[in-house]
């Protein structure tokens, strides 16, 4: 039979607003300071410009004060309404405009937004304007999207209701 241990409190994570889990790493949102990020760093998932594994919480680089925080293979964050996104790219889920790996976090133009979610190869918001529309972008292979075809989307695609 295995011993199952005690949780453990995660080291400098006190003041902590929002947490989410990706596929295998984790981050936080702290009020005023810069998100945090550990586990599996490949293709940036822990947008401290690098691609190494790290089991302790570190610093997300540029950004302080995210309120959300959201991840699955890629992370983003809210800050000040803006989003900001990491990581693996491979489907346009972060930036049309960048690299299949993002090292660091890069705010997505024109897009306030009140509430995100990170699919596995996908972003979805909420508009933080008079519509409050959801909007989605990345892999459509399965129609997760929500914009009735299962068309890749590389830009914000307003989801159909």
């Amino acid at each position: 039979m295995l011993a199952v241990q005690a949780p453990a409190v995660v080291p400098g994570t006190a003041s902590v607003d929002a947490i989410t889990v990706g596929d295998s790493h984790t981050c936080a949102a702290r009020t005023g300071q810069a998100p945090l990020c550990w586990g599996f760093g490949g293709e940036g998932a822990l947008g401290n410009s690098g691609t190494a594994t790290t089991p302790t919480p570190t610093g997300v680089v540029g950004l302080s004060g995210a309120t959300a925080v959201a991840a699955w293979r890629h992370s983003c964050a809210l800050v000040s309404g803006d989003v900001w996104c990491w990581g693996r790219n491979d489907s346009f889920q972060v930036d049309a405009s960048q690299p299949p790996s993002v090292l660091t976090p890069t705010r997505l133009l024109g897009l306030p937004a009140r509430a995100l979610a990170a699919g596995g190869s996908h972003t979805c918001v909420v508009r933080d304007d008079a519509t409050q529309e959801v909007v989605c972008w990345g892999a459509n292979t399965f129609g997760q999207l929500g914009d009735g075809t299962t068309t890749t989307r590389n830009v914000p695609t307003e989801i159909l209701w």
